[in-house]
């Protein structure tokens, strides 16, 4: 070989290695300063985009970049964002540094505040109202920004002239002006800010309580009230085009409520009442702004509010599309409680649990707020000036379609069905259609999950899970129609593997030709409403395990469009392509496709412009932007280079049998390089399907439940996730069956992973699962489980207290799939309760089970604990104080210990790393908060 070259490869062979060991393993201490993006967004006419940059834990950072350029505009701390519709101008709430954040909050004082700005692109200048953490702006037309800022004004009160004058008040007076001398008194105003975002011009109105800002910019209304002792408030309505302020309304002791503008700025309502009592009593008000009118919509005594309702402040006011139409809130009038003349020990406090409530007393509990809120629909046509009223007491929940402009709205009524709600897992109802013309109402379908109107509201389609069917109903001639009849292919989901009713894949959007368009496991279907013509398929999907799924681009629309674009998902690689398909020549057109996961596109409001991301474990979700055809592609971020200095993964797809005879799929996640004749322990992370997972990103974080997927093999663990499929009554002998299986075949496939040094780990129903497993198999030298259910007997009974409902259902028909009640299948109850076989526990287990877990018992990991802690059985539990199920996303502490702690027990065990102190001496309750033991 020439000896030059042979000089050549050698020193890249050593540039190579170089490189990779410049590379370190990530650790738990990188996970505070790792960078993501967080808010994303594009200007109407496609020309910058805005986003944040968030450090796990830290100050976020706000990013203005041309789409078409690199330099950037960066702005500290920027949350909560918006680009102004004259596309030159940026609104942003900038927080207070984390830091002095921390030295406040530790002192035990308040918090410093936010301020607004906002930013000229063009003048180049950067305006700050203080002291302010929200601001309104307009969506479409002109540039507006309203908000309110509260400014702490040191005021001393002077001598009033007339007051020395008058030696009798002088007199009376005399203590508190000593008081008042001494110490100068602090009072609050609130000043409302508007900005023209064009210009940065701004008006500043004082003494204003809240506001409400049109759609399009082109009004505001206000409430402005004044310093006297009859607590005087005024209504009034800007014109923003001409700067022209009307008054409303105003009255002593006026109280304005839920004040809102139509679409075109012209019209406000809002509820008023003056009086001075505790209960107040509103009417609802309409207001024109270009007539300069003022309309009593609703009052107390108004005829047609049959039974004493009145209008509701519980229900927000709202417009039609077109602004014809009002729909506000009324109910039934307050009453003032009687003063109580018993003291706390004389009264009795209970809740009654009564067999014939439909609702158990915590689910009440959990709505008391809303039930002692509820409110009924009424509307308002503007041009009949006539009010209708919609919902009654047998349809509780009313839904009022987006526009509001179509002949017919819903109301559901689930009063026959919510008994069964605790041991059924489809919690249907009865839906009816509501004239908007005349508020009379007709049955729709009993029964069902979900009700979808056409845009025009002439048609209702549903789907009965019953027979897997999709129907129409024609609400003016009240006909209805099975529409799925003849399709000859599934539109339930095959995987679906639990006791009950499969779903459906759901409904991709309606067509103008009353049409709607539906999926099964991988098509399109176009169905005629009126089933006058029969169910064409418009994809090809299903041959080549392809599956199409629509990309709204436009969220305001509401008829697929002619060209619609699909999301297209190989179901045999993951991978995601983007494509649109022509509804006319039923040709599709594949524009950006590879081995990873694309992300939702977003398209500029008025330019051919797309945003999207694309990803795999080891490429960062960063943004482009390209043309509709997805010419012309640039990349937009460029957060994916903090893994360059790291120890990443790979990821593959692997597959294998199961013990009983499933084909099943899974992950494979493994070191960066594997040194050959090293071993690797394996770590196999579980909850039921992950397989389609193969392309995704997994941020380093510390965890909130479970193990971190890009930290463990950055430190030379090998990571198994399988697939499960579950058999009705056997929930655990399933997930042994395909876990247990699929780690044999790991082992034998690669001979890098150390057969002997394994561990399971899960959170919720993976905790489950772990829980179970360690009590049929000690090939596993530590498992981890959090909020596991351990004994299915006594959680059967409880409650979910997050939500107020029975457990009961979870275990006959979902997730824990038994398939009966206990006392019809006592023994598969027990069979699958971990906590019956503790004694055959080999596993040094760690459990996580947190105080405030709303939806797995407590006293599930409890139980557990103390059998294994009776039997001697290694075994730890963590309860991080008031954290519920998952530890909360802002419980940084917390999440922080969680992950350190798992690593150590796993590195312990697996590796083994040194046992840290909290494993080997506990942490002693008197030691609380001091010591932590790592």
């Amino acid at each position: 070989m020439n000896k030059k070259l042979l000089l050549f490869l050698c020193m890249g062979m050593i540039s190579i290695g170089s490189l990779f060991a410049q590379k370190r393993a990530l650790s738990i201490d990188d996970f505070p300063d790792w960078k993501r993006i967080g808010s994303f967004s594009i200007s109407d006419n496609g020309a910058w985009i805005l986003y944040q940059v968030k450090p796990n834990h830290g100050d976020a950072t706000l990013i203005l970049k041309p789409v078409e350029g690199e330099v950037t505009h960066e702005f500290a701390r920027g949350e909560k964002s918006d680009i102004l519709p004259n596309n030159d101008a940026i609104v942003f709430v900038e927080k207070a540094p984390l830091d002095s954040i921390r030295v406040k909050l530790v002192a035990k004082k308040k918090a410093p505040k936010s301020s607004v700005k906002i930013y000229s692109i063009s003048k180049d200048s950067l305006l700050t109202i203080n002291e302010a953490s929200t601001y309104s702006s307009s969506k479409k037309g002109n540039s507006w920004i309203a908000l309110i800022s509260e400014v702490s004004l040191d005021k001393k009160k002077k001598e009033d002239k007339k007051k020395k004058e008058d030696k009798k008040k002088k007199e009376k007076n005399k203590s508190d002006k000593k008081k008042k001398d001494k110490k100068k008194s602090k009072i609050t105003k609130k000043n409302l800010y508007i900005v023209n975002a064009t210009s940065l011009d701004t008006t500043i109105i004082r003494k204003v309580s809240s506001f409400v800002l049109s759609e399009n910019g082109a009004a505001l209304a206000f409430v402005q009230q004044q310093d006297d002792s009859l607590k005087r408030a005024t209504l009034n309505y800007l014109n923003l085009s001409n700067g022209i302020i009307s008054e409303i309304e105003n009255a002593d002791h006026a109280d304005f409520q839920k004040v809102v503008i139509d679409r075109s700025g012209n019209s406000v309502a809002y509820l008023f009442s003056s009086d001075t009592t505790k209960i107040k009593t509103y009417s609802c008000n309409l207001y024109s702004g270009q007539k300069k009118k003022l309309t009593s919509v609703a009052t107390a005594d108004s005829k047609f509010l049959k039974q004493e309702l009145v209008p509701s402040t519980y229900r927000s006011l709202s417009f039609s599309k077109d602004g014809s139409r009002l729909f506000f809130g009324i109910q039934y009038p307050q009453k003032e409680e009687p003063k109580d003349s018993l003291m706390s020990n004389e009264k009795a406090k209970l809740d009654l649990w009564s067999w014939k409530d439909k609702d158990i007393q915590p689910r009440q509990l959990i709505n008391l707020s809303k039930d002692k809120k509820r409110s009924f629909v009424a509307m308002y046509d503007v041009k009949k000036s006539k009010v209708i009223l919609m919902n009654d007491s047998t349809c509780l929940n009313f839904y009022i379609p987006r526009n509001g402009s179509g002949a017919y709205a819903l109301g559901l009524d689930n009063s026959p069905y919510r008994l069964s709600y605790s041991w059924k897992a489809m919690w249907g109802g009865d839906y009816y259609a509501y004239n908007l013309k005349n508020g009379e109402k007709q049955l729709v379908a009993k029964n069902i999950e979900d009700v979808r109107l056409s845009p025009d509201g002439m048609y209702a389609v549903y789907y009965q899970w019953q027979d897997s069917c999709y129907y129409s109903k024609d609400l003016k001639h009240q006909k209805t129609f099975c529409l799925t009849k003849k399709i000859d292919v599934p539109l339930y989901d095959v995987q679906h593997d639990t006791p009950s009713d499969p779903p459906s894949y759901g409904v991709m959007g309606l067509g103008k030709d009353q049409s709607i368009y539906i999926y099964d496991q991988y098509d399109v279907w176009k169905i005629d409403l009126r089933n006058k013509t029969a169910p064409k398929r418009i994809t090809n999907g299903r041959c080549e395990k392809i599956t199409y799924r629509y990309v709204k681009l436009d969220r305001e629309e509401q008829y697929v469009n002619d060209t619609p674009m699909f999301t297209v998902t190989n179901n045999e690689t993951m991978a995601t392509a983007y494509a649109y398909l022509d509804l006319k020549s039923l040709k599709m057109m594949t524009y950006m496709k590879g081995d990873y996961k694309l992300g939702y596109p977003r398209k500029a409001k008025n330019a051919d412009v797309l945003c999207w991301s694309k990803q795999s474990y080891r490429i960062y979700p960063d943004f482009y932007a390209s043309n509709m055809t997805f010419g012309n592609v640039k990349k937009q971020t460029n957060l994916g280079e903090q893994i360059d200095k790291f120890k990443w993964g790979h990821c593959e797809l692997v597959s294998w049998v199961s013990f009983n005879g499933d084909s099943l799929k899974g992950l494979l996640i493994t070191p960066e390089k594997i040194e050959k004749g090293k071993k690797y322990p394996m770590m196999c992370y579980f909850y039921e399907r992950y397989a389609d997972k193969l392309h995704q990103f997994w941020t380093p974080a510390p965890s909130r439940s479970t193990i971190n997927k890009s930290l463990y093999p950055s430190n030379d663990y090998v990571l198994f996730i399988p697939d499960i499929t579950y058999r009705d009554g056997y929930p655990g002998e399933s997930s042994y069956d395909a876990i247990v299986s699929g780690a044999y075949s790991m082992c034998e496939r690669y001979d890098y992973i150390n057969r002997y040094k394994m561990a399971l780990q899960g959170q919720s129903w993976g905790g489950y699962q772990t829980a179970y497993l360690v009590t049929k198999t000690n090939m596993f030298a530590a498992a981890m489980a959090g909020a596991p259910v351990s004994n299915m007997t006594s959680a059967y009974g409880g409650i979910r207290w997050g939500s107020g409902l029975s457990r009961e259902f979870q275990y006959e028909q979902t997730q824990s799939r038994i398939g009966g009640t206990l006392w019809e299948k006592p023994m598969q109850y027990i069979e699958n309760s971990p906590v019956f076989y503790a004694p055959k526990v080999q596993t040094p287990l760690l459990i996580m089970h947190n105080d405030k877990d709303g939806a797995v018992p407590w006293y599930q990991g409890i139980e557990y604990f103390m059998a294994l802690r009776r039997l001697q059985k290694p075994v730890w539990m963590l309860q991080y104080n008031g954290q519920p199920h998952n530890l909360s996303a802002d419980a940084w502490g917390d999440r922080m210990d969680l992950s350190r702690r798992m690593m150590q027990f796993f590195d312990h065990y697996l590796k083994g790393a040194p046992e840290p102190s909290w494993m080997k001496k506990g942490i002693k309750a008197i030691n609380k908060g001091q010591d932590l033991g790592y």
